[in-house]
Order: C-alpha cells, then structure tokens, then sequence
C-alpha cells in the first residue's frame, strides 16, 4: 500500500490559528465565520469541504441546539480527516493499519511541533492523543479505522472526556463491546 497523503504542518497551523482561540461557550452563529477564515466551502448548516489534499475533504462542524442554554445553539465540535480515507476491505486489514499508523505516527509529529507534548493519550480501539487549550476546549488527533482525524472540542467536550478520564483512573470501563466485554482505556 503506498503512503496516505496527511495534512502538512502549515495546513495543520491554518486550522489551529483558528480553532484555538474560539472562546467557550460559542454560539452556532460562529461556524460560518469559521469556516470563512479557514478558507473552506460550506455546504450545510454543519459540513464544509476544506482544502487539505486529502481523498475525503469533508468537515463536521456541531452545534448543540437541543441541550444548550446558548441562544440559537452551542458549537461544540467541528472535524476533519486529516489523512486520506482507506477503504476496509479485510483481506489488506495489516497493511491498512500499518499505513494509518504511519499517517498517524507523521501527524503526530506535525502537531508536537505546532502544540508541543500532548496533554495525554488514549490507547483502546485506536489511538487518541490530545491537547488542552488555554480556552478551557481540547484539540483531539485520532486514528480511526479508516483515516486520522483532527477534532477540535468545546470546553463541555473536553470538560466530559476529563470527567470520563477521572473515572476510568479509577477502574472503571468506557463502554461496552457487543459481547458485553468492558472497554477500558488506558
């Protein structure tokens, strides 16, 4: 398989630039200008189409509209694969793994440079790593089983998956397989 194309360091720079400073709680009215500053094209309510150089250019941007005490909806994650998509065919299973973990493993890099040393790591059904921004949100670089994805987390996020954290410091598991089979992070 050859090598997944990944988001460059300056790309990466551009989408923090403007992720970082968005300030929490954020209004649903903040994803067009977002979206705008980024240069992207939106599509939807909740989708653009970015500029990286990746197969799936497709971004989700969510705004709570149901829980939130904020008027007209709260932003509280926007996403973007930020490696090519692999298709999932099991018979190249190992070799398919072995190339997102070498995105992964690049991305990675591309981000300690940006960030530096992730403020933690999960390792469970794929692979997690993060950073707390000083506006209280999260940026997230995950491997998923088709591509490597770059989130960025609202402050009730990222205040959800500290919570989540602290309880699985103390033993207990993040989910459940289809078997019944505890998840436990790490």
């Amino acid at each position: 398989m050859e090598p997944l194309r990944i988001a460059s360091e300056e790309e990466l720079r551009k989408i923090l630039d403007v992720w970082m400073p968005v300030e929490w709680p954020a209004s649903g009215d903040i994803v067009p200008k977002l979206i705008q500053r980024l240069g992207w094209e939106q599509t939807s309510l909740r989708r653009a189409q970015t500029d990286l150089r990746v197969s799936n250019r497709t971004a989700m941007l969510l705004i709570d509209d149901m829980f939130s005490k904020v008027p007209g909806g709260e932003f509280v994650q926007a996403g973007c694969d930020v490696s090519d998509r692999v298709c999932s065919k099991k018979a190249d299973a190992p070799e398919r793994k072995r190339a997102l973990q070498r995105a992964f493993d690049a991305l990675l890099a591309e981000m300690r440079d940006l960030l530096g040393q992730e403020n933690g790591k999960e390792i469970g059904r794929g692979k997690t790593v993060w950073w707390d921004l000083p506006t209280g949100g999260r940026v997230h670089l995950e491997c998923h089983d088709a591509s490597v994805v770059l989130y960025l987390m609202s402050r009730r996020y990222a205040d959800a998956a500290r919570n989540e954290a602290k309880w699985v410091a103390k033993g207990y598991p993040i989910g459940y397989e289809e078997d019944g089979t505890p998840i436990f992070g790490s």
